[in-house]
């Protein structure tokens, strides 16, 4: 992804809004466009469907940190 990011979700005067937080090394963003709101959603579901499972993730990370010890 090469940055972070957070949804953010309120509701105000009884309407939904929704945001995008984004930031990096330099700057950080809000975006409230649903443009920009829905291809960070897409992002985050794509993230979490192509994710390893827990137990997976852990023996990775216990591979690589292996693998930097040696």
């Amino acid at each position: 992804m090469g940055s972070g990011f957070s949804l953010l979700g309120l509701v105000v005067g009884g309407v939904r809004k929704s945001w995008a937080y984004t930031e990096d090394l330099t700057r950080a963003d809000l975006l409230d466009g649903e443009a920009h709101v829905s291809a960070y959603r897409l992002a985050f579901v794509t993230l979490t469907e192509t994710a390893l499972p827990q137990r997976e993730s852990m023996k990775l990370l216990e591979k690589a940190i292996g693998d930097l010890e040696r």
